[in-house]
């Protein structure tokens, strides 16, 4: 007889099987030709279970098929993904390559995006693989998706009527819930990701910093809110009846490192205003403003340029043979040798047909004088400057009544051009220009020095920032990585040490040591 055990919840992570453990045989199907019986039956402990009964002469036993973790890539995944009835009518590939024999009716009811799926008019499959010695239909629709086989199989099991995957409330336990809720945000299974969602918010009270990283990543703002509160919460103490912080702001969790700047500053922030009376009600508000981003009044608003009235010196339309129009509808008539031998990507692009810099062809504008235009999705005022640069005529200028925020943009906007196009000149340019505006807020200068490996600059930049008291928002965060934030910090506060011991962080081996590694 063989007993496979239903839906109930496992003790182990080991334990996928119900009452069988890793050590007891499993029947491979190989070589079976008929079943003798087929039915049901209660178990001792009450567990409805299937039974096969086979005759003794027809089957063999093999020891069960390797683990999950290993790397060896099985063709077809474990019972109950190997169609062991022949009853599967959908077939999910994993990306290693395994096979999990589905039905429909299963994943209709766990999954509103399969169901949808499923709704849809079937083309038709032309007949695939007999996969595995079970695969008796050869004309099972196969549907690849981008998961690996173990955590497929870990989601797969949690839809199933089978034994559950155990997750521990571990570093382990996270490294297994958080690809299994991932799949199931993806495939909008709510029940299973209400299951991996209650599971990482135990992991929270060991390290919220690390489940917040998580739910940021995946927008999960309820789970988020939970590591808010634990991390900035407050605890009791027994011995003097008082209250401390149960979580200080310097505790940090490389899971945090790929998030923006920002959402860490408003963490932060949102870390030293709290008291022991703050709620979790208040903890929701704040994880829907650290989510949500920067307040409306703090982005930067457009400069304002009429369309196609941008003031520029290319105006030649007589002489010129190239006409580029920009995407506010600037047009700028160009000698095309000049930009040529200025930039290799310019000479790829302008000798070619006429079509967008971006790659994206479409039907031309044909300028009466030159017979083509070309059209790029940069803006005129960027463009003016860059093909400038691409002349040999003096530098341009950045209107200096502009706000410093403006500039910058400018500046950054014209950086990113010139490095599309592969104009050097212009890189050199841009970069001076960035620095220039950015000059005024050591902060600033050093997010964006990190923003593009600017080592010098950002060290400098940082030893500048040693004096200031407080950090205040700026819209460099939000391009800003949390660990170049956390960096920053680190490295002002051990110079403030070297201060305060007498020294100059100068001469110190912090000052010496790259900002833009890891502290």
């Amino acid at each position: 007889m063989l007993r496979t055990s239903m839906d109930t919840e496992s003790d182990s992570d080991s334990d996928w099987e119900g009452p069988a453990t890793t050590d007891t045989l499993a029947l491979s199907l190989s070589g079976i030709s008929s079943f003798s019986s087929f039915g049901h039956y209660q178990d001792a402990d009450g567990v409805r279970a299937c039974c096969l009964s086979v005759d003794p002469s027809q089957y063999r036993w093999t020891l069960p098929p390797p683990s999950l973790e290993s790397d060896t890539v099985r063709e077809t995944a474990r019972y109950p993904f190997d169609n062991a009835y022949s009853d599967a009518d959908i077939v999910l590939r994993a990306a290693d390559g395994t096979h999990f024999y589905l039905h429909k009716a299963i994943l209709r009811v766990a999954s509103v995006f399969f169901a949808e799926m499923f709704s849809l008019p079937q083309p038709t499959v032309a007949p695939g693989p007999a996969t595995g010695p079970q695969a008796t239909c050869a004309e099972i629709p196969i549907v690849p998706v981008t998961e690996d086989s173990k955590t497929l199989e870990l989601l797969l099991r949690l839809c199933y009527p089978v034994n559950s995957p155990y997750v521990s409330p571990t570093r382990t336990g996270i490294s297994i819930a958080v690809p299994v809720l991932s799949a199931a945000l993806k495939y909008q299974m709510p029940v299973v990701a209400a299951r991996m969602t209650r599971k990482l918010s135990l992991c929270a009270y060991s390290d919220p910093l690390e489940v917040f990283a998580i739910a940021y990543t995946l927008d999960q703002e309820e789970l988020g809110a939970y590591a808010v509160w634990l991390f900035t919460g407050w605890e009791d103490t027994p011995a003097d009846n008082d209250t401390l912080r149960a979580h200080s702001p310097d505790e940090y969790s490389p899971k945090m490192d790929d998030i923006p700047a920002a959402v860490y500053y408003r963490l932060l922030e949102y870390h030293s205003t709290t008291t022991p009376l703050t709620s979790m009600k208040d903890a929701r508000a704040a994880a829907k403003r650290i989510f949500s981003g920067s307040p409306p009044s703090e982005k930067l608003d457009e400069a304002k340029v009429d369309l196609g009235r941008l003031v520029h010196p290319f105006n030649d339309a007589i002489h010129a043979c190239t006409v580029v129009s920009s995407s506010d509808d600037s047009v700028f008539h160009l000698d095309r040798a000049l930009l040529v031998f200025a930039s290799p990507a310019f000479a790829k692009l302008l000798l070619s047909s006429p079509a967008t810099a971006s790659g994206a062809s479409e039907t031309p504008e044909v300028h009466p004088a030159t017979g083509r235009t070309h059209r790029f999705p940069e803006d005129g005022r960027t463009l003016s400057k860059l093909f400038q640069l691409s002349y040999p005529m003096p530098d341009p200028e950045f209107c200096k009544s502009d706000p410093p925020d403006v500039r910058l943009r400018d500046a950054l906007s014209l950086l990113e051009a010139a490095k599309k196009y592969e104009v050097p000149r212009a890189i050199a340019f841009a970069k001076r220009a960035c620095l220039e505006a950015a000059d005024a807020s050591p902060m600033r200068l050093y997010l964006l020095a990190t923003r593009f490996n600017w080592e010098e600059e950002a060290r400098g930049a940082a030893l500048r920032a040693v004096y200031n008291t407080s950090d205040q928002y700026d819209p460099q965060m939000e391009f800003a990585s949390a660990a170049a934030y956390r960096r920053f910090l680190v490295y002002r506060r051990k110079c403030r040490d070297v201060i305060l011991s007498g020294g100059n962080p100068a001469n110190s081996a912090y000052y010496a040591f790259g900002l833009l590694e890891q502290v």
